[in-house]
């Protein structure tokens, strides 16, 4: 037990201290399962006077996580609008070899998937899962990342 809190201390410090002032993260723990009918849902900030972002799923999973990939409904509610976007994606959890992807340690591997530029209006984003469990074991926690794009697009 102690072990495992001291990692769980030394992850954290190492997240902190390496945190971009460009970046900002929001996760939200499921406690180990995810429920079909749990909805996971981010209010995403107006940009419109701000320099463009990006946003990227993040998935913390662990060795209990029963397949390789997981699917996702992703739907965006414009603020303004009340306008409802809604798609599916499928985030490749392991390489070719069946290893887990993303970096962590022990058991539990985060993982960044990149998903489109911020809308410029403030949104509403909500997540479900569509894989064919309805209590979805091994997947610890699911948030979004908004990384700001440089304007000089590395020149």
């Amino acid at each position: 037990m102690k072990n495992r809190t001291f990692s769980l201390l030394l992850l954290l410090l190492v997240l902190f201290s390496c945190s971009d002032s460009k970046e900002s993260v929001t996760m939200v723990n499921t406690g180990g399962v995810w429920s079909k009918e749990q909805a996971l849902v981010f209010t995403l900030p107006d940009r419109r006077a701000e320099e463009s972002k990006e946003v990227f799923f993040i998935v913390r999973n662990n060795a209990a996580y029963p397949y390789q990939n997981l699917v996702l409904e992703v739907e965006v509610t414009d603020g303004a609008t009340q306008q409802k976007v809604r798609e599916r994606i499928t985030c490749s959890l392991t390489n070719d070899q069946g290893q887990w992807k993303g970096h962590g340690f022990g058991e539990v591997k985060e993982l960044h998937y990149f998903y489109r530029k911020l809308p410029s209006t403030k949104s509403v984003l909500t997540l479900r899962h569509k894989m064919p469990r309805k209590q979805l074991p091994g997947i610890e926690d699911i948030g979004i990342k908004l990384k700001t794009v440089s304007s000089d697009d590395g020149k």
